[in-house]
């Protein structure tokens, strides 16, 4: 059978939807690489809005861009209100960066799938995670203990490492969605899965797991139609920004004790997280409504408590665009929920969706409600809206 040759726009959408990935996915701090790279999708993608802007206005979920605009203003507005304060407050360019990342991922995605490059854009995420997930992994497994001790990854911190590679496998699961509804390789799917968990013990990131774990039981075990229904999702969001108010109950629990100091040999106060709850009311006295400004979360926790953030997801946000602005950003992943339950064809989301499911949880003790987050929200609202089109692909288009 002859081999079908790349086209020349195949070859260019292939290398908008890589760059694409890197402005979503990739969040390397300090890193004039990636900020190159963030400015040339942004251009590229404003010149692709220039050049669909009708069919964009057209078919262009409408509530989705409208929240995203009205949350960038919030942002603006919180950085724009804060008092001057004794610690180094960042500047507006995490904000632009922001909007740039915002703008790219939205329009890149909506044009890309309703173009119906769907399978170009799916296979180019995976292979790039692929790669950067063996370049990291061949660099430090031959000297783990170093890099272990050192926490400083070719991704990052452990954190970075252990979720790209949980990225890696669910986005091998919407790659075989979409072909024949099930894994050319069972082998393949056993092996990615290993792997992960694998690396995760080898970088001590119990995070990982419990992500791991969650994504599984969502795909394999959870009904789709409760997955899928916004109050389910509205409901593990509550719980997991309830934690830094409970954290003493929990502490106290047998449940708690067993499994957190027993078998995973964990502090009592969880690697200083509850020493850091306790001084909520203290860090964002004055700075509920507004927060302390985008992007500054590090500055203010570390100034105060010598910690690197909040360690939960929803305070970490809150403390930086305060309760308006957590708010309207947990509004767009509800709206998110709420479209694809709406659609009755939309279950091959469930990789991305367990993502999304995944990250919330781990937010009770981890800061993962981050631009990341929701480029992936955006990933599936886009999704939802073109999904009636791209059910139709051929299987040969998608291979």
């Amino acid at each position: 059978m002859k081999e079908k040759k790349v086209s020349l726009r195949e070859l260019l959408i292939g290398i908008y939807s890589f760059l694409l990935f890197n402005t979503a996915f990739i969040n390397i701090n300090n890193n004039i690489l990636f900020y190159i790279i963030n400015c040339m999708t942004f251009i590229i993608t404003f010149f692709l809005y220039i050049i669909f802007f009708s069919q964009i206005i057209q078919k262009c979920s409408k509530i989705i861009i409208f929240l995203l605009i009205t949350f960038l203003a919030l942002v603006i507005y919180s950085l724009s209100v804060n008092n001057p304060t004794n610690f180094s407050i960042d500047g507006y360019l995490p904000v632009i960066r922001l909007a740039m990342i915002l703008f790219s991922t939205s329009i890149g995605f909506f044009i890309l799938l309703e173009k119906k490059y769907a399978y170009i854009l799916i296979n180019v995420f995976f292979l790039t995670l692929i790669f950067y997930c063996l370049a990291n992994d061949l660099i430090f497994i031959p000297h783990f203990t170093s890099f272990n001790s050192s926490q400083m990854y070719l991704l990052g911190n452990k954190f970075n490492v252990a979720y790209l590679h949980l990225e890696l496998l669910c986005f091998y699961f919407l790659k075989i969605s979409f072909v024949n509804r099930k894994p050319k390789s069972v082998i393949t799917l056993v092996f990615i899965i290993f792997y992960t968990l694998f690396i995760d013990i080898l970088i001590d990131c119990i995070s990982g797991i419990v992500g791991l774990i969650i994504c599984l039981l969502i795909i394999y075990v959870i009904p789709k139609k409760i997955t899928v229904n916004p109050i389910s999702w509205l409901i593990v969001w509550g719980i997991s920004s309830l934690v830094p108010f409970l954290y003493q109950k929990i502490v106290e629990s047998s449940l708690y004790q067993n499994i957190v100091l027993g078998t995973l040999n964990r502090s009592i106060t969880m690697t200083g997280r509850m020493n850091i709850y306790k001084e909520v009311p203290f860090i964002m006295y004055d700075h509920w409504k507004w927060g302390y400004g985008w992007n500054n979360s590090y500055n203010i926790v570390y100034n105060y408590m010598k910690m690197p953030d909040m360690q939960n997801g929803t305070l970490d946000l809150v403390l930086q665009i305060g309760i308006m602005g957590a708010l309207l950003y947990f509004l767009i992943v509800f709206v998110t929920f709420y479209k694809i339950d709406k659609s009755n064809k939309s279950y091959d989301l469930l990789p991305v969706i367990s993502l999304i499911y995944a990250f919330t949880v781990l937010s009770s003790f981890e800061v993962t409600f981050d631009t990341t987050f929701l480029t992936i929200c955006i990933l599936c609202a886009m999704f939802e809206k073109n999904y009636n089109e791209l059910s139709d692909m051929d299987d040969a288009s998608v291979k």
